[in-house]
């Protein structure tokens, strides 16, 4: 896993986080580093509490190569939606 991909996702997320409404940072950790699942993204998002959730690598690996594919931005529309709500409850928890 490349840093710049790494980048890409923390930029993509983050834009995607403000259009619905979330100003979070963002810090996706690379499949299988850390305490990263071998297939997915562990995504810390600070939220207030800080925010845990798994992002398929798959399903980001197909979306930052072509976004105009209508499968891949519709499997990561559906991802990207679930952890949304859930940083959004984590964080009105408060």
């Amino acid at each position: 896993m490349t840093d710049d991909t790494r980048e890409r996702l923390r930029d993509t997320l983050m834009k995607e986080f403000r259009t619905r409404g979330g100003y979070w940072n963002v810090n996706p950790i690379p499949p299988g580093e850390g305490e990263a699942p071998p297939d997915r993204w562990l995504l810390r998002i600070h939220s207030r509490p800080i925010a845990k959730a798994e992002l398929r690598a798959d399903i980001a690996e197909a979306y930052l190569k072509d976004p105009a594919d209508p499968e891949a931005a519709a499997a990561w529309e559906r991802e990207v939606q679930a952890i949304f709500e859930y940083a959004k409850a984590t964080d009105e928890l408060l």
